[in-house]
């Protein structure tokens, strides 16, 4: 384009000084480069026209008393003004009432018909419907017209009744006063109120240095150890954790973390969030080992409060127990109980099985299995993250805030060191299928 409109610039030149064979060489070079030139050419000197309109104004406005100027500028620089969270709604509303009632779609060639002009409005509606928010908000850059379609307060209500909803908010009734506390403004609540995004998966990169061994005594190994966390949440208030060791990326996770996964590091919870606090409860071993008082493997769903206030214990039977309390980290210590012939294991739930303990694995003492099934469990998991957005993006980070352990029979919470954990980083998810 830039080299189009150099050429074009000579050839408007030639002809300003007559000389028109050399000119109309110069437009028909300038067309085959491109064939918009001209339009593109018209934008430019728009452009470059209000620009110096601007500065014109700017030398030629009556200039103020030099004293009464300086003391308005001391007077801005100390004022702090109110932050106004309609602020920016109202510039985009400001701006949507300037444009014209007779809005329609312009065709790139003028020479063509447009029928998207034919398309009545009830139509389109229809259609934003099946869209996802990121692709409403690229087709309302295409022009005005379809900026006047997406704001429309038909799809956001629906669209916030769908999202917002019990376990993003406490009861249905909480969404009166969200609702109220935007001006009835639906687009800015989705925007700008705290939600756990469900079209794909939060991810957190982890990185530890394991000592090695070294044959000599001058030379220091370390290994960098690197593993991922990830979480989906559900709309009914499932979430599924997995912790994988570098062995698997996340483009061979993304495919088969479903409720029906069955592997070392997988758990099944519940979620709710309360403002930006997000509480993540009941974190259970679901790799098969063991058996979860109230889940139900074949439905993949949980009567486990989801308030988090009470816990179901494991019925007890004849058999020794072991059991071992978990932290994820290089330094991983196992307390056994008081069973006579208990004894201390780490099982690996939620953590890699390579002896360094990392994630929610160690943490699950469990009865020894017999043949009529797995093992009862006794522990589960709870944390709190906060979500965030940054740097880019909404609702795009999740930082771990506490992680606990929780033995089912005693109550006993057993906080969870964080050394090694990173912020969980949202990435969305197109299909799960392969």
């Amino acid at each position: 384009m830039e080299d189009a409109l150099a050429v074009y610039r000579k050839a408007i030149q030639h002809e300003q000084k007559g000389d028109l064979d050399a000119a109309l060489m110069s437009y028909r070079q300038a067309f085959r480069l491109d064939a918009h030139v001209d339009r593109a050419f018209h934008r430019e000197e728009v452009l470059r026209a209000n620009l110096q309109g601007s500065i014109a104004k700017a030398h030629t406005g009556a200039a103020p008393d030099v004293l009464q100027l300086t003391s308005e500028l001391q007077q801005l620089s100390v004022t702090q003004p109110a932050k106004d969270q309609h602020a920016a709604p109202r510039l985009l509303a400001h701006i949507l009432e300037s444009f014209p009632d007779d809005l329609k779609f312009e065709p790139e060639d003028e020479r063509k018909p447009m029928h998207l002009n034919d398309i009545p409005i009830e139509m389109w509606y229809l259609v934003i419907r099946k869209l996802d928010v990121t692709s409403i908000e690229r087709f309302a850059q295409v022009c005005r017209r379809a900026r006047v379609i997406t704001v429309d307060p038909v799809y956001w209500i629906e669209l916030v009744r769908r999202t917002y909803r019990p376990p993003q908010i406490s009861t249905p009734e909480d969404l009166l006063p969200v609702v109220q506390k935007y001006d009835h403004n639906f687009r800015q609540l989705y925007i700008e109120h705290p939600r756990v995004r469900m079209d794909g998966l939060y991810i957190a990169i982890c990185h530890y240095i394991r000592p090695g061994l070294s044959e000599n005594s001058w030379v220091n190994v370390n290994h960098l150890i690197t593993y991922h966390r990830y979480l989906r949440f559900y709309p009914n208030g499932q979430v599924l954790s997995l912790l994988a060791n570098e062995e698997l990326n996340p483009q061979q996770v993304i495919p088969i973390l479903k409720p029906t996964l069955r592997m070392k590091g997988f758990f099944i919870g519940n979620w709710y969030l309360a403002g930006t606090t997000l509480n993540i409860i009941n974190l259970a071993d679901a790799s098969g080992k063991y058996v979860i008082p109230g889940h139900d493997f074949e439905t993949f769903s949980s009567s486990i409060s989801t308030a988090g206030i009470s816990r179901p214990s494991p019925p007890r039977d004849d058999l020794e127990r072991s059991t071992s309390t978990g932290q994820p980290g290089p330094s991983t210590t196992s307390a056994s109980t008081t069973s006579s012939r208990g004894h201390a294991r780490g099982h690996g739930g939620h953590g890699h099985g390579h002896g360094h303990g990392h994630g929610h694995g160690h943490g699950h003492g469990h009865t020894h299995s017999t043949s009529e099934g797995p093992a009862q469990i006794r522990y589960v998991f709870d944390m709190t993250l906060n979500v965030r957005s940054k740097p880019l993006g909404r609702w795009n980070r999740l930082d771990l805030v506490t992680y606990d352990s929780v033995n089912l029979e005693t109550e006993e919470v057993s906080p969870v060191p964080l050394k090694h954990e990173r912020p969980f980083w949202f990435s969305k998810v197109r299909s799960y299928s392969h």
